[in-house]
């Protein structure tokens, strides 16, 4: 689990962090520091509030990261955690995507060639299809 705490502050953008965490079901507002905890689901589901909340509060003074009960402070060690987190969620969408793809794409090999209907296919498609056929015909 990812914990962001950051404290009050003058900034104006306070009342914005603040409504970002709320978002998620970890929130904990205190009367001078709020506290966020993140299971991966909540990071992955709504990455776009994570990252805007990471990059309001990244730079505040008592501002940091907890993970796996170490903390860290500076601003090096909080966007290196960032950037893993990035590259988990962008790991994530992809293995979805995949899914999606392998789910609804029409599968060529069921298919006989004449029978597909292109016009309604993207030229990506149309490509990744020949592409496909062509390399288990092994003519690549």
């Amino acid at each position: 689990m990812i914990i962001l705490t950051f404290p009050k502050s003058r900034s104006k953008n306070y009342l914005h962090a603040v409504k970002l965490a709320s978002k998620f079901d970890g929130y904990a507002g205190e009367r001078n520091n709020n506290a966020v905890s993140f299971a991966p689901k909540d990071i992955n589901e709504k990455w776009e509030y994570f990252s805007m909340l990471f990059w309001t509060t990244v730079d505040w003074s008592g501002t940091f990261i907890e993970y796996d009960g170490d903390r860290f402070y500076s601003h090096s060690d909080k966007t290196r955690i960032f950037y893993a987190l990035q590259e988990a969620h962008s790991n994530w969408m992809w293995n979805t995507s995949s899914r999606i793809i392998q789910h609804f794409s029409p599968n060529i090999e069921s298919k006989k060639a004449e029978s597909l209907d292109i016009d309604s296919m993207t030229n990506k498609q149309i490509d990744e299809l020949i592409d496909r056929k062509l390399i288990e015909n092994k003519k690549i």
